[in-house]
This record gives C-alpha cells, structure tokens and sequence, in this order.
C-alpha cells in the first residue's frame, strides 16, 4: 500500500462488545416487585461451548473460495472507512454466486447504499409511526453530507439491513462517488477547484498540527534551526514548491502549492473518486419510489453470527476455540460468503509474505471477507511467532494489481497482498488462526423466493440497528410479539427472527387476531414454525403455506427462544431485541454512534408470568443501565399482493 492509500484511507472501528460490558451487571440482581424477571446479559459472557466434533463436516487441511470461481474481484474502498460495506457486499456478492443467483464477472453491489442508509434514521416517508428511529453519529453536526461513510460498521450492520429487506441493490443503480463523479485527481488539477483545494489543504495542515496554521508552525521550527531538515524532507516526498523557494524563504503559498502539486502527481498513479464531492443518496427515486427500501429481488435467508475463536479467562488469552475454527471453515467450505474483523497496523503486517498476527488483545478496526485457510501455514512467515501454524486467506478492498479497479473510466492498480507467481499484488493476505484481535465473525446465505414476486413488503419496527451485543435471559416462561395491521389484500410468505445463541429453539406463529383482541394469542394460530438455529442471528423462514390476509386484518407473530446449552442442560428463555447507547453515554464514552428508538404502544409485546404486557411499558421495568437504550422485537413478516 502506498503512503497516499494509508494516509487517506480510514478503516473503520467495529463496535463491539467491549463497549457495552462498562454498563451491564449492577442492576442484574435487582428483583424488587416493580422489575420483571429478566437477566441483562452480555452475550459473550454465556457462550455455547461445544467441541469440535459437535460439526460432522469433513474439512480438508487447505482450501480456496476463488478455485470454485464464487469470490468476485478486489475493490478498493477510497477514499473513505467502509471496509465493513466493502466487505458485507463481498460476502454477499460469494453466497448469491454459490447459489446460483448470479455469475461471478457480473455481479457487482452497492456498498454506497449499506453505508449510507446504515447511518440515516427512518423518516416519516419511510415509516411515520417510526420517525426518527435508528442509528445517529455523535459529531455529526448536519453541516458535513459524507460524515456517514467515515465512521465505524461493522458485520452486525450489514445482515441487519438486509435482514429488513434494505439491500442488496446493484452497484450501477448506486456507484461507489459523489453526484458529480468528481475525481481526487480533478480536486487537486481543475482550475476550477483550485481555491477549494488550497483550502482543504489548509484545514488539513491544521488538524494535523494541533489547530496551528503554516506561518505560525513554521515560524517554531524556524526559530529552533529545524526548518532546513524539515524542508529537505518535504523534498523528497515529492512537493514541487515554486522555482527560487528555498528553506529561508518558503511561505505558506508556496507550501501548499507544492502539496497540491504532489498529490496531483499521487493520484496521477492511482486515482479515486474525491471525498470533495456530494456523497448523499436521495430519500426518493425519480420515479418517487422509496431509495431506503430497494433489493435485487434477494433476501437474507440466514446472517449466522459465529462463534468467537478467541478463548479468554476473565481477561487473560488462553488460546483459540477448535469448534469455532471448524464452524468458520465449514460456512467458507460450504460456499457462504463470512466477514470478519481484525486489527490492522503495519507493526503486525509482513510485507514480505503478506501475513498479519496480533500477539496482544486489541479492539477491531478492520472488517475483511475470508475466503479460505490454510493448516499448514508456516508460523515462521509473520513477524512475531503465533502458538501454532495456520492461516485464513483474507480478500482486502484496498484494491490490487491483478483486477484493477476503475475511476473515471479508467483502470488503477494498488499494490497490496500476496504477490502472485506474475510478480502482481493479488490484494490478498494471510492472517494468523491466532490473531487475538480476530472476532466478530458473520455468514452470509441468500434466497430468490421472497422479495422477488410483485408487491413486495415489510412489516416491521426494529428499524434501530443492533450496536450493543446484549440480551435478556430468564428462567420463567418468556415470548415476545410484534402486531400489525394489513395495509391491503396480501399473503405472508415468510418471517424474519433474530436468536442470540447458538443451539437455541425458535418457535416462531402467525396469529390472525379476532376484533378486540386482548393479548397477541387472542385469534387463530394460522402457521407455526419451531426450529433450532445452528447459529445465532437473524433468520428467514418461508412458510410452508402462505398465510392470506385482508385489508385491515390485524395480525400477530409470537417467537420463543430458550437454550439448554447455557447452563448445563437448564432450559434458559431469551429475548434479545437490539440495544444501543445514548446520545449522552455514547458522549462520555467516547462512541463515535449513538441510537433512538421508538416504542409505540401495540407494537410489541412480552409474555412473563402467566401474562402478556405492552412492550412500550414493560420494557421500563427490565433490568437495564444509564445510557441503554432498546428497541422493539426483531419480528418481521414479509408479504406479496394477493
């Protein structure tokens, strides 16, 4: 990678679960009488550990996604953080090509569209009853369009929009630039954007000089003699400063025309769509069709969230789970497309052999696509030691020299990755089995037998995407409910779940409701599915028989999870819908997101004790902390005209 590319490029900082342990356990043994009784978990604190021998899958000791020909080209995601889109869409682009949906040199997804509709609440066009609801950046001020491609996502982000039927849409309907196609290369050469440039520059030397300008930075290092190495060094890294400048005599008009020379000479060589430009997608379609609510026709059938490969005691590292390493190999083996994140830095990057390994426990800040493995790769290739040998092969999107990737009409190569046997850098690596930031592991599968018939439709309320992995956890009885009201003659294809665990049983029903219903049971139970979920996630069921349903007809699905892996064999109810932080705890923590939620009365319903509640009410007697914040329960019914 170039010094441009590692300059401009901001990987992104996946949230995780490390963030919400500060708030969780205080409250838990609260069990006075105006609390339900309800355990507030962190959901890596009771995981489902299992041996190896649990998955009856023969895995061979090496293998290759790109030799089934289901892995598409390396992208590169400058100039902005959003390897966690880059590599949802990724992931997606193999499970569609695996099954049969699409073909490998053709299909191409809008990251645009994951990223940005990620980051924008629901609007009264959207859904009125939920305005306002969903996930906001914390420095987002309104004044700076793009702030959303720049901050962090990761695995949970991308299978809860498609889990909404938001995505995946076509990379032509949303191309990764700006509404003016305005290139890094035309931002620093157009006469036109000449004074822009120079004053981009001119906030950038600040930010990065502790808010100083050029004169007055200058004048300091001029006074202490160290302006001539300084200048020199300026030199060499390519600034073309007007003829006649010398150290003695160097200004900040000569300064900045000499950057903006050099970076016109960078992006001569490897060019990107400019950061300078208008990012936004419109609510609206020309044609005034809705932009948030857009998919090929394909709907996630299964976002399994994995288990973690990291095994710790308390705080300490004690190896790696080998029923986690062979779950991930069996989703890769099986041709899903699995993200995962990672910490990147160029102290734990071999060049040479382009493998990665962190010897230490770190926090994720990269989000990449594995598409294979290798046992036997040697330890010895990385520079510190990992315990063992082995390795994941890591497809990237900072591009490469192999596929290239197009700007303006033009094709650019960058040079990251394994160096194939043409001397070209594929844009692939290898990252250790070991890596002890290695984490949040998510497979991606796919089907064409719902979004795709006309009329297509989404009932739904948790428009507040997941920030926190957090649950609710009983010993009593527990299900939750979602009720809704036919907007016209339709039928219901199919549901969508989210489970916490591993193991756990999900029955899930369709109630139609009798006229003054009582409780989210009081009609016709119409269809039941029970089910164990291999993984955790968000799941789609297509019912058997579709479930007809008039105009006006209100309706209800009721889901169950328990799991008798938690707790040796004690059967243990949870209910998990999505939480996240205030804007006020996400402040004082320092969380670059903060989430709101709209809790309606007749929305969603818990059962507990013999008896149904509103949620709206009953989720203020969970046990909770300062600065959560949930959302409604993850039940969705997927409908068509009828």
């Amino acid at each position: 990678m170039n010094a441009k590319i590692a300059a401009v490029i901001a990987v992104a900082i996946l949230l995780v679960a490390a963030v919400a342990a500060a708030f969780v356990l205080s409250n838990n043994g609260d069990k006075s009488s105006d609390k339900m009784d309800y355990e507030l978990v962190v959901l890596s604190d009771k995981n489902v550990n299992l041996p190896a021998s649990a998955i009856s899958t023969d895995l061979p000791a090496s293998f290759d996604q790109r030799s089934q020909g289901i892995v598409t080209s390396v992208k590169n995601q400058a100039p902005w953080g959003t390897c966690w889109a880059f590599s949802g869409t990724s992931a997606a682009e193999t499970s569609l090509v695996k099954m049969g949906y699409e073909p490998v040199d053709r299909i191409d997804l809008s990251e645009k569209h994951l990223a940005w509709f990620a980051k924008h609440p629901v609007t009264a066009e959207d859904e009125l009853s939920q305005k306002g609801e969903g996930i906001f950046i914390t420095e987002d001020t309104g004044e700076e369009v793009n702030i959303c491609y720049n901050t962090p996502g990761g695995p949970m982000m991308f299978s809860y929009l498609y889990s909404c039927g938001i995505g995946p849409v076509s990379e032509s309907d949303f191309p990764y630039m700006g509404k003016n196609g305005l290139t890094a290369l035309g931002f620093f050469t157009l006469a036109e954007y000449k004074d822009k440039a120079l004053e981009y520059l001119n906030e950038k030397f600040k930010e990065e000089s502790l808010g100083m300008g050029f004169d007055s930075y200058y004048g300091i290092i001029k006074a202490a003699g160290t302006h001539a190495a300084q200048f020199d060094k300026w030199v060499e890294m390519g600034y073309a400063f007007p003829d006649g400048t010398t150290a003695d005599n160097l200004t900040a008009d000569a300064f900045f025309q000499g950057q903006l020379a050099y970076f016109a000479s960078v992006y001569e060589k490897e060019n990107e769509y400019s950061s300078q430009d208008d990012w936004s997608i419109p609510l609206s379609s020309k044609d005034g069709s809705n932009n948030r609510d857009l998919t090929m026709g394909y709907t996630l059938l299964n976002g399994n969230e994995l288990p973690s490969m990291i095994v710790k005691d308390g705080k300490a590292y004690k190896g790696i789970s080998e029923y986690a390493l062979k779950m991930v190999k069996k989703e890769i083996y099986e041709g899903k497309g699995v993200a995962a994140g990672y910490n990147h830095s160029s102290d734990i990057y071999n060049a040479e052999t382009a493998s990665a390994y962190n010897p230490e426990l770190k926090n994720t800040n990269h989000i990449i696509q594995i598409v294979g493995w290798d046992d036997g790769y040697s330890k010895d290739n990385f520079l510190s030691k990992p315990e063992g040998d082995g390795a994941w092969l890591v497809k990237n999107s900072w591009g490469s020299e192999t596929d290239g990737y197009v700007v303006d009409g033009k094709t650019y190569y960058s040079g990251f990755g394994i160096v194939d046997d043409s001397g070209k850098h594929t844009g692939y690596f290898w990252l250790s089995y070991y890596d002890r930031s290695l984490g949040a592991f998510e497979s991606l599968e796919f089907t064409d037998k719902i979004s795709a018939e006309d009329g297509f439709e989404t009932y739904m309320y948790d428009y507040m995407p997941g920030m926190l992995m957090l649950c609710y956890t009983s010993g009593k009885e527990s299900k939750v409910a979602n009720v809704f009201s036919a907007e016209g003659s339709e039928k219901i294809t199919a549901l969508s779940v989210k489970t916490c665990f591993a193991g756990s049983e999900a029955s899930v029903s369709v109630y139609l409701l009798d006229d003054g219903f009582k409780s989210p049971e009081d009609g016709t139970k119409v269809a039941t599915v029970s089910k164990t979920m291999e993984s955790a996630g968000y799941h789609t069921i297509i019912l058997d028989s579709p479930v007809a349903l008039k105009a006006g007809q209100k309706f209800s699905i009721v889901m169950e999870e328990k799991n008798s892996l938690l707790e040796g064999g004690k059967t243990v109810y949870i209910t998990g819908p999505n939480f996240g932080l205030t804007k006020k705890a996400a402040i004082e923590n320092e969380n670059t997101h903060y989430c709101v939620s709209v809790l309606n009365k007749g929305e969603s319903y818990i059962f507990q004790g013999g008896s149904w509640s509103d949620w709206s009410e009953a989720s203020k007697k969970m046990p909770s902390e300062d600065g959560i914040v949930a959302d409604n329960f993850n039940l969705k019914a997927f409908t068509v005209s009828a």
